[in-house]
């Protein structure tokens, strides 16, 4: 019996192979994955394996990215931001366009742009208002994105080197002392893992 399975595998190629009802790798990719939404704001992906869990409780991330990183910038000032979007909110002083959230705002039939090239700023702390699938929480302190601002005070030079308009302001010092082996550093990467393999939610 083991030969003659092991004959039929040893007689099958990826140019041969067929499977009952498509790619299993596919299926498997689309289940561990899950959700394939990201922060209108800052890009980081949705924390949920579960692609339809919007019946139940919407999008969120375990942690924000600095929007310096999808270059988002002051308009006046041309730095690019750091404060995370959980900051950002709690703050409530910035404000956002249709196009820094990718006209998300406009699905809510709330945002009051007249057509297509219209660019309407609304307030931060109001985001649910104009993006109702999404849950930030506020807060008043950036320690909910140890291992971006890790990879900012590390690449500093190399984000800059990117775009010769917006650059970066000065960098916090307790951002240029995170380290790989910071326990709060593992534990937000074991944790994106976790959520991943759809262990933990």
């Amino acid at each position: 019996m083991e030969k003659m399975i092991s004959a039929e595998f040893k007689s099958k190629t990826p140019k041969n192979i067929s499977w009952c009802g498509g790619n299993p790798i596919e299926k498997l990719f689309v289940e561990l994955w899950g959700c394939d939404k990201h922060c209108p704001f800052c890009h980081e992906p949705c924390q949920f394996t579960m692609t339809d869990h919007l019946d139940h409780t919407p999008h969120k991330c375990l942690q924000h990215r600095p929007p310096a990183l999808v270059d988002v910038y002051d308009e006046e000032s041309k730095e690019l931001f750091l404060e995370v979007c959980n900051f950002t909110i709690k703050d409530g002083t910035r404000t956002f366009n249709c196009y820094t959230c990718e006209k998300e705002c406009r699905k809510s039939g709330k945002c009051i742009a007249k057509d297509e090239d219209d660019d309407v700023y609304h307030s931060f702390r109001d985001y649910k208002k104009y993006i109702p699938n999404w849950d930030i929480a506020p807060d008043s302190t950036l320690r909910s994105s140890d291992y971006w601002s890790w990879v900012i005070a590390t690449f500093k030079d190399k984000i800059n080197k990117l775009d010769d308009e917006f650059k970066l302001p000065e960098i916090p010092e307790a951002w240029t002392r995170l380290t790989k082996t910071s326990e709060r550093f593992s534990t937000v990467l074991i944790t994106r893992v976790i959520c991943l393999l759809g262990i933990f939610l």
